[in-house]
């Protein structure tokens, strides 16, 4: 029995969704893996922005340099991207502030959590009410979105908790490494977001085709016999 072209199609989209859905969570375990940044590099790159508080190069620095590269590819993929932005923003920040938690040792959170609902509210602003400029840009541009407000919305919980801890340094020691683990595991929570979109919309749009195709051929079915019924000359 040949295959349709349509069936096909589903198959290689599932196939592909399915397959973002491994190689991501491959590179979550590898993140997790890691594991904590001072704990493996206690030698870390700083700067000291005051006598009692640091950034670290790669833990903050590295993060935030990338927002703004990725919000300007946000803002070419994106329709009213200044509202999208915001809003997201918004929410990051709120969910980053209730998230993390101030410890003995610093600022404690949920890394690959944070990174997951951030890149759900992202890929939510850019795929509804309806996609914003297709799939495949609606996932580049939620992808885009959430580098850039998992780094700031970190930044700005490390700037508010650094005053009550002596020596505290930002993306490093007496603060939450969380800004780097976010920032590496929102690419691939954004992924695993796209690829289970993708899979349930290339379902769906399948199982609607098909409830199409038959209810045409259902109309074919019936239509001649009434249209032959009609046709029949009057009897006299």
């Amino acid at each position: 029995m040949p295959v349709s072209a349509e069936v096909i199609a589903y198959i290689r989209s599932a196939a592909v969704a399915l397959l973002g859905v491994v190689v991501a969570t491959l590179g979550i375990l590898a993140v997790g893996a890691f594991g904590d940044y001072y704990a493996a590099y206690p030698a870390y790159a700083l700067f000291m922005i005051t006598k009692t508080l640091g950034v670290d190069i790669y833990g903050a620095v590295v993060p935030l340099l990338l927002a703004p590269v990725f919000a300007a590819l946000f803002l070419k993929l994106a329709k009213s991207p200044f509202k999208r932005l915001a809003l997201v923003f918004s929410v990051s920040t709120i969910l980053a502030f209730t998230i993390c938690r101030q410890t003995a040792d610093g600022v404690a959170g949920y890394p690959l959590l944070y990174a997951f609902l951030v890149s759900v509210v992202a890929a939510s602003v850019n795929l509804y009410p309806r996609p914003s400029r297709g799939l495949h840009a609606s996932m580049f541009a939620s992808l885009a979105l959430t580098m850039v407000c998992v780094p700031l919305s970190l930044f700005a919980v490390d700037l508010v908790y650094s005053p009550y801890y002596v020596g505290a340094v930002i993306g490093g020691n007496g603060l939450t490494d969380g800004l780097l683990l976010s920032t590496l595991y929102a690419p691939l929570a954004a992924a695993i977001v796209f690829s289970a979109v993708t899979y349930v919309t290339v379902t769906f749009n399948l199982v609607k085709m098909n409830q199409v195709v038959n209810s045409i051929k259902q109309s074919k079915k019936f239509y001649p016999a009434t249209s032959n019924q009609h046709s029949q000359p009057l009897s006299e």
